[in-house]
């Protein structure tokens, strides 16, 4: 299967070459894919579905929304503008991207898509700090169905966890400061260089 997006049939059944092709389906690729469209360009969105912008219960930087407007709520109206311009948003992985022709060539589970510009809009992934030491064993391993207040629990042990790492990092970095400002005479009285 050949993806092609917005245009003519006629064109799209002769070369089945999209002008761009989007790979990732948060705020920047969407936003990006609305652009495209409205300039009559033929576009497709491929995403996962794993848009760090899911996980914001409400931001309140994003322009158009001054009361704030929460991540799923956001995705969900730039979503529904793409393809309000025609552009397809196809939820599935981009197993391979290869430069051929000048054209690029992608692999998804649907088929092979070809286009002319690539846009990687893949986002960020957070890393984790490991707190698994220092967090008892059942505060780890929750799953969805937990209650709500379980969740937030643990969510505010973590963040309690957190802070006691970066006060104990504070304090041994003050401390260090102290002992080197000791060391070379500059704290607490000592005789200036």
């Amino acid at each position: 299967m050949t993806t092609t997006g917005r245009g003519d049939k006629d064109d799209a059944a002769k070369d089945h070459i999209l002008d761009c092709l989007i790979i990732g389906g948060g705020p920047a690729g969407l936003t990006a894919a609305v652009y495209l469209a409205r300039y009559r360009r033929s576009v497709a969105v491929y995403s996962e579905g794993i848009s760090r912008a899911a996980y914001i219960p409400k931001s309140h930087n994003y322009p158009g929304f001054p009361s704030g407007v929460s991540g799923p709520e956001l995705l969900d109206l730039l979503t529904e503008q793409a393809k309000s311009y025609g552009v397809p948003v196809v939820p599935e992985r981009i197993t391979s991207l290869q430069k051929q022709d000048k054209v690029f060539r992608a692999s998804a589970a649907s088929g092979t898509i070809t286009a002319r510009t690539l846009l990687l809009a893949t986002g960020l992934v957070d890393a984790a700090p490991e707190v698994k030491t220092l967090i008892r064993p059942s505060l780890m391993d929750w799953s969805v169905t937990a209650p709500s207040a379980m969740r937030l629990r643990r969510r505010t042990d973590a963040l309690r966890l957190l802070a006691a790492r970066a006060r104990s990092a504070r304090q041994n970095s003050c401390e260090t400061i102290r002992k080197t400002s000791l060391l070379y005479g500059r704290g607490r009285g000592g005789r200036q260089p």
